[in-house]
């Protein structure tokens, strides 16, 4: 009979195999799956056998070239023997995962009883190690020894008596897994089950969670055909592994870069070539990088995997030190192998294949590239979530408006640059994202005020309420930030007119055309909507799909269709009003031939559509007299001088208006804010106006004295 004998001291045993491994189930399973690995296993089973709702055993079981009992006493029972692999070796079908020789105790750390079943050559040798009679064994020895129980050696069948009386002492439930697992390694006709039983896990390890585990520590198992693993006899792919992506770089598969590293001899010196430069040598990464729609994945699991040899060897959460990008790193789940981590003379990383010894010569580089690496896939992240987010937020807008709320097409460009600007970087869902897109727009248009006031006023109504007083306070107070809100929006128009006056002052009719299309009101502010540098046949059909137009003539094409006014506004189809603007420099004069064309326009959309009323309005720097003696009563001229003073005089008598009757005080941060909004123009505007408005005047003066 062959001498089966465990050699180990105390102190091994339970700091590698209990305290290491501990009430951690997927990282036992995880060492089980890279021996299986290690041995050129085609196939890995792992089966979580519970009764009653609890687990009783686990088993793994590969068709791997497994041991022999000499193998078994040379190197299964000698504790941390390192593996003498050549690595250097090409011809090698896989770079071995294990290195340190203690995976073999992982099982203890949540099983009292460990069985190890080989078959090689038609052999079966099958051990039995108890972890309390491991401990029990000379206890003030300082190398203890300990013989396993042989249940079979060098069998030739598991039809042996010796290994049916052994099942027969097991669980019913193992013994059923037990007979399908030995069938599979008789039929490969290799193979090594280990058994972990009499265990001391509360809960059993549900089976998704166990393939999401294996799925974030290897990458060898979702990455080659040639290896497979199976969880309760499901195989393990990387849809079962990984959260789904969005963005996934590069769409599939992994991308490969070259990174240089700079070399070291034994002792920690530089190696120098010939001119006294550091020797840098290039190695391979390889990675692939994903990001999540919301952060469901909790924090453990995001960041980024450092694999050698298909093994975790740096875990996650883990983003190279990425400072100020720790909320967007909760999105990202990324895989970098980087095998020659595993390659060097001295061992660096740790035993519980958990982090890098980062300060190795060398290293500093590749944390460096991996710094970089990171905020170059965040970037790419941004952009890609501002692209697919601003496809489709328009629509979203238009959903989310409030009933009957129009807003202009200038306003709709704001509102979605405002959320372009919060949506990429917050955690939210489609239905989160259409609450915040509601409730942004209600608060463009000010519907929570309006609807509140509207509530007052209809209470207001009944004289003889009981509470009467009290309304009309809570409706002053309601209308006071409602009007100040106003008040701002204003002031920011006031500070608009300012620009207006400039451009006039340049006379360039570009900048004016730029700057009306931002903001039309300073043309007029009666009409609904308007279009910009459109061609008429384009406006004509735009009108129609809005349902803008009355009744129309369907005319053909003419060469007219190509011709683009400067703005054309217009009303609902019920009202029929069209404005159409020519827009001429400061700096000319208009004449017969700019009416002439505007009379074109007018004439075209009046063929187009029946019964509509249509003004057109001449805008030039000054006009000939002349030509304006046989201008068609449909067409008014206006200089710029006299849009810049209507414009100017309706929004700031407005805006002092609001500022007076809000009650509000120079101390109110937001009455310092319309000023400050609306520059020295406003400030000096205000200060002319309360001349005549005494609320007015109390406000400006408190202002000034609280900025003395």
């Amino acid at each position: 009979m062959t001498a089966y004998v465990l050699k180990y001291s105390h102190n091994i045993i339970e700091h590698l195999g209990l305290k290491l491994y501990q009430n951690k189930p997927t990282n036992v399973i995880a060492e089980l799956v890279s021996n299986s690995w290690d041995a050129e296993a085609k196939n890995s089973w792992i089966d979580i056998v519970a009764k009653n709702g609890s687990p009783i055993a686990i088993i793994a079981t590969d068709d791997g070239t497994s041991m022999s009992d000499q193998e078994i006493i040379d190197n299964w029972l000698i504790i941390a023997k390192k593996k003498n692999v050549k690595r250097d070796d090409e011809k090698a079908k896989r770079k071995p995962m294990g290195r340190k020789g203690i995976g073999k105790l992982a099982p203890f750390g949540i099983g009292r009883k460990v069985d190890l079943v080989t078959y090689k050559e038609n052999k079966i040798n099958w051990l039995s190690l108890n972890y309390k009679d491991m401990l029990s064994q000379n206890d003030d020895e300082l190398i203890s020894v300990y013989p396993p129980k042989v249940i079979a050696e060098n069998i030739a069948s598991f039809e042996n008596q010796s290994i049916k009386d052994y099942l027969n002492s097991l669980d019913s439930s193992l013994q059923e897994k037990l007979s399908k697992r030995i069938s599979n390694v008789k039929k490969a006709k290799q193979g090594t089950i280990i058994i972990c039983h009499d265990l001391n896990l509360k809960r059993i390890i549900e089976t998704e969670n166990l393939k999401k585990s294996l799925g974030r520590r290897f990458t060898v198992t979702l990455n080659t055909p040639l290896f497979t693993v199976y969880v309760n006899d499901t195989p393990l792919t990387e849809k079962d592994c990984l959260p789904p992506f969005i963005l996934r770089t590069p769409p599939a598969g992994m991308s490969e870069e070259y990174i240089e590293i700079p070399q070291f001899d034994r002792n920690g010196a530089p190696l120098l070539d010939d001119t006294q430069e550091q020797i840098k040598e290039k190695k391979l990464i390889k990675y692939w990088v994903g990001f999540v729609t919301s952060s469901e994945q909790t924090q453990d699991q995001s960041g980024i995997g450092v694999f050698a040899h298909g093994k975790l060897a740096q875990d996650r959460p883990f983003t190279f030190d990425s400072k100020g990008l720790e909320i967007k790193t909760r999105y990202m789940y990324g895989v970098i192998e980087a095998d020659w981590i595993d390659e060097f003379e001295d061992d660096i990383i740790s035993t519980d294949r958990t982090s890098i010894d980062w300060g190795y010569l060398g290293l500093p580089s590749f944390f460096d590239w991996g710094k970089t690496f990171v905020r170059q896939r965040i970037k790419e992240y941004d952009e890609f979530k501002k692209e697919n987010i601003e496809k489709d937020l328009d629509e979203k807008i238009e959903k989310k408006l409030p009933d009957k709320t129009t807003i202009t097409e200038g306003e709709k460009k704001h509102l979605r640059n405002l959320l372009l600007e919060v949506l990429p970087e917050n955690d939210l869902d489609e239905e989160q994202q259409g609450k915040l897109i509601e409730a942004t727009a209600k608060a463009w248009t000010h519907e929570p005020a309006r609807k509140l006031i509207k509530t007052l006023w209809d209470q207001t109504s009944n004289f003889e309420s009981n509470n009467f007083p009290e309304l009309i306070d809570q409706l002053v107070n309601e209308l006071v930030p409602e009007s100040l809100s106003l008040a701002v929006v204003f002031s920011q128009r006031v500070y608009a007119l300012t620009q207006l006056f400039r451009r006039i002052t340049l006379g360039k009719e570009t900048q004016l055309q730029k700057l009306l299309e931002e903001f039309p009101w300073i043309i007029g502010n009666k009409y609904e909507h308007y279009f910009a540098n459109s061609t008429l046949k384009k406006i004509c059909a735009e009108a129609e799909q809005k349902g803008l137009t009355p009744n129309k003539h369907f005319l053909s094409p003419n060469p007219e269709d190509k011709t683009r006014p400067d703005f054309v506004f217009l009303n609902t189809a019920s009202e029929n009003e069209y404005l159409i603007i020519e827009l001429k420099g400061p700096e000319l004069s208009i004449g017969a031939n700019e009416i002439q064309q505007l009379t074109s326009y007018i004439m075209y959309i009046r063929q187009r559509f029946s019964g509509c009323k249509i003004q057109g309005v001449l805008v030039a720097g000054s006009f000939v007299q002349e030509a304006l003696v046989d201008c068609p009563p449909s067409i008014t001229s206006m200089t710029w001088n006299d849009i810049l003073l209507n414009s100017r005089h309706t929004h700031m008598e407005l805006l002092a208006a609001l500022l007076a009757g809000s009650d509000a005080n120079a101390n109110d941060a937001r009455v310092r804010q319309i000023c400050e909004l609306g520059g020295d123009s406003v400030t000096d505007f205000l200060t002319s106006m309360s001349d005549k408005n005494p609320d007015l005047s109390a406000i400006m003066k408190r202002l000034d004295t609280s900025n003395v």
